[in-house]
């Protein structure tokens, strides 16, 4: 990597940290423009014309969602004016950045030309502003938490559907990342945001890692825990976050969305698991240290905290 690519890291890291650190809400904007150009040079690594078009395309959407994130943002407040409609952008804008139904449409055709390098910086870094924003809001006001709830429960059940008929890893990714960022919408209202946020960023950074070495045993080790298959780490994440929205007083009838999607998106993980386990690398790859390190990492430390 370049050193100008190490500025633009750097511009992510930073701009992220600037977002989550801030007293203010323009200071979070702003720290989430810094990082969404960082970003950009990342986006065109790689050859091929797809990786400009696709680019672009990310670009637009998100360029669009921040001009209505802080028209809305500085009514609610600045002007505190809170009604419905500036409540209805500004989530709208959140959902569009998080790619929360329904602002999950640019999701399933923006991976496909990209590295996995970008493709992590896309899906983790990225959210942490839009996370951020959510917190604030419902921080401030409870208004809207129930449409918020059932939007963030669609968006799981949508990514599981959508995940069913991909036939690449990179339509896995987009369909996951859908799914997840409903439960990380439900995880803002619950209290466990953090926790899951950590445990999704751990667990995609650690597939993609494999997925860019072609380490299939690996890969399709990392994949079921991703997919919240019990015992590993990511079903105690769910588990955490279902349970503090009980906790929280939150009507269960938002939780039957989530729960359901997260049942069939194994249709989907449980296949390209399956598919990475018989393929022709794996054969190399099922040595002592790898089974070990997938253990350690992926079903013990779960069960551990589980215990805990």
């Amino acid at each position: 990597m370049s050193s100008a690519f190490l500025v633009f890291f750097l511009m992510v890291v930073f701009g992220s940290m600037i977002s989550i650190s801030s007293g203010h809400w323009v200071l979070c904007w702003t720290g989430m423009e810094l990082a969404f150009l960082g970003l950009l040079p990342f986006l065109l690594m790689g050859k091929g014309s797809l990786n400009s078009e696709y680019a672009f395309k990310y670009f637009a959407v998100q360029a669009a969602a921040s001009v209505m994130l802080f028209i809305a943002g500085s009514m609610m407040f600045i002007f505190l004016v809170i009604n419905a409609y500036f409540s209805l952008l500004f989530l709208f804008s959140v959902c569009v950045k998080l790619g929360i139904f329904p602002g999950h449409f640019w999701v399933m055709s923006i991976l496909t030309a990209f590295e996995y390098p970008a493709c992590f910086l896309l899906l983790v870094p990225m959210k942490i502003p839009s996370l951020f924003f959510l917190y604030l809001y419902f921080n401030t006001t409870s208004f809207m938490c129930d449409l918020f709830l059932a939007t963030a429960g669609l968006s799981a059940l949508v990514g599981a559907l959508l995940g069913i008929n991909q036939t690449s890893i990179r339509g896995v990714l987009e369909a996951s990342s859908i799914s997840h960022s409903g439960w990380l919408g439900v995880s803002v209202i619950s209290g466990k945001m953090t926790q899951y946020f950590l445990v999704y960023s751990f667990t995609t950074l650690i597939l993609l890692f494999f997925l860019f070495l072609g380490h299939s045993f690996m890969a399709a080790v990392t994949m079921l825990s991703l997919g919240g298959l019990p015992p590993f780490l990511m079903f105690i994440a769910k588990y955490n976050v279902v349970s503090g929205a009980i906790y929280s007083g939150n009507h269960l009838t938002f939780l039957i969305l989530p729960i359901l999607g997260s049942a069939l998106s194994m249709v989907f993980y449980l296949k390209f698991s399956y598919n990475l386990f018989l393929s022709p690398k794996s054969v190399l790859v099922p040595s002592v240290v790898s089974v070990v390190t997938s253990s350690v990492f992926l079903i013990f430390v779960g069960v551990l905290l589980l215990m805990w």
